[in-house]
């Protein structure tokens, strides 16, 4: 009897080899071995295509393990910030109460105003994870341009100071 060796290779890499053996008086032609390469070619096709499959499977995987991790991380993180800011901005809520002075309660101010909005940051970063996660809802607020302005130029006011810099 006789026989076909066909390698199932894509570029460099050889997968396997398909052999075929034919009945005995069997003449071999160039029609049935191109026509077999043709199959070895598509099987070649096939597996990569299945390995890679798998090779991206594993990835995303991989990448959504990592997400996990990273958003369990952030709330983590978020939640002890969290924790000794309110502490912070409780007890400069009651150290307003003892301040006399105007200079005093101004620097309480600024201090008090940087807190909240430190704490405003760390909400942001769970929003973060929020909207990640698809949990995100956008709504609406109004808010006061003037006072936003004023307590950032609070905030800032001594650092300028400090450089010799006036704030308008």
């Amino acid at each position: 009897h006789g026989h076909y060796c066909v390698p199932i290779s894509a570029g460099e890499q050889l997968f396997g080899v398909m052999n075929i053996c034919t009945p005995e008086g069997h003449k071999n032609n160039e029609d049935e071995e191109s026509f077999l390469k043709s199959i070895a070619y598509i099987l070649a096709v096939i597996i990569e295509r299945k390995q890679l499959d798998k090779k991206l499977q594993q990835a995303k995987k991989q990448a959504d393990t990592a997400n996990r991790a990273k958003s369990q991380f952030l709330a983590t993180m978020s939640h002890e910030i969290r924790t000794p800011l309110n502490t912070i901005i409780g007890m400069g809520d009651m150290l307003s109460e003892l301040m006399t002075t105007p200079e005093q309660k101004r620097y309480l101010t600024a201090q008090l105003r940087a807190s909240e909005g430190l704490l405003a940051l760390i909400n942001d970063i769970l929003d973060l994870s929020k909207i990640e996660a698809g949990q995100m809802t956008l709504e609406a607020a109004p808010f006061a341009l003037p006072e936003h302005i004023a307590a950032t130029a609070d905030i800032i006011s001594a650092q300028a100071y400090d450089k010799g810099l006036r704030l308008e």
